[in-house]
């Protein structure tokens, strides 16, 4: 009798919501079976989340269990991964077939992790030549450079190679010999384009005895000074204003030497800061005399840059020679 009456007294609601979990499991593992593993609203309803299964029911394993047996082992790695997190597992998307996966799946054939496919083009440009001319104007060698894979340096701070047909004092090939990147003739593009890639530089170096002896020096000598340590490195230089080369580039030479460029006249004494001026700038330089600062011509770049050589006492300028017009 009192076991009737505890019958009678169940809300209907739950023998309602009874037979109801192993459908909505059904529909569970249909999904399961078209290879797909996100849940809709419809199958997996708020109600259902928050029910207790009954003890009929307990053999059973619960849901995320069988969805965990019959995923691919990969799979399962990734989902215990999340497991592992604080979370819901509603929020856990599992992987499906798609391009990535495509990719990821030949790049691990080929024994080559993602990262590096992506960094083999920068290091491709970061050594391609970007070339730089000077004192001559070369269509052919222009289309050559791009041919090849190489770029058009648009200033000589970017540029890797220096391309002419002469050794010349223009900014240009003093700032890269300054720098001592290669100084290469035209014949280095022409015979590169013939043998379908960038050559080594060191057989095509610009050649131009006359200017060697005019200049005394010798260009692959300087370039290998230059190479070995940066022939301003330490130095502090003030131009003045009447200075030919304007002050802006004799600074771009100076900087690529390693010196540094002051903007105004410096009126104390230091080891290694030096004044270029001329006889028009005179009046200027009254406080570098008195500190003691030594007051040298232009040639003390545009020469010193050629022969790789600091040589103060064969430029400096006395108030004798200031004072003369």
């Amino acid at each position: 009798m009192r076991a009737t009456k505890s019958l009678k007294t169940i809300p209907e609601p739950a023998f309602a919501q009874l037979p109801g979990a192993p459908t909505r499991a059904l529909q569970v593992q249909k999904v399961e079976a078209t290879g797909g593993y996100e849940f809709s609203p419809e199958s997996q309803p708020k109600a259902f989340q928050n029910h207790t299964r009954p003890s009929d029911t307990v053999d059973s394993p619960p849901l995320p269990k069988r969805l965990r047996r019959e995923v691919p082992q990969k799979t399962v790695f990734l989902k215990e991964e999340e497991d592992e997190k604080p979370g819901k597992e509603e929020d856990v998307v599992m992987p499906g077939p798609g391009k990535r996966k495509k990719d990821q799946a030949e790049e691990e054939a080929k024994g080559m992790p993602v990262r590096s496919l992506r960094r083999t083009k920068p290091n491709h440009e970061s050594t391609a030549p970007k070339v730089l001319f000077t004192g001559v104007v070369d269509a052919r060698g222009e289309q050559a450079v791009l041919a090849l894979g190489g770029s058009l340096a648009s200033s000589v701070a970017e540029a890797s190679h220096l391309v002419t047909d002469r050794i010349c004092r223009t900014v240009k090939f003093l700032c890269a010999l300054g720098r001592g990147i290669p100084i290469l003739s035209l014949d280095w593009l022409y015979q590169s384009r013939k043998a379908g890639c960038f050559l080594p530089p060191d057989g095509y170096v610009v050649t131009d005895p006359e200017q060697e002896r005019n200049f005394g020096f010798s260009l692959r000598d300087s370039l290998s000074r230059a190479r070995a340590r940066r022939l301003l490195k330490g130095y502090e230089i003030h131009v003045t204003p009447g200075v030919q080369p304007p002050p802006p580039q004799m600074g771009e030479i100076i900087s690529c030497c390693g010196g540094t460029v002051l903007p105004s006249m410096p009126r104390s004494y230091k080891p290694r800061r030096v004044v270029i001026t001329c006889s028009q700038d005179a009046p200027r330089c009254t406080t570098p005399f008195r500190v003691g600062l030594p007051v040298v011509s232009p040639e003390f770049l545009l020469t010193g840059v050629l022969k790789q050589e600091a040589n103060l006492e064969a430029f400096v300028l006395s108030t004798l020679e200031m004072s003369c017009p």
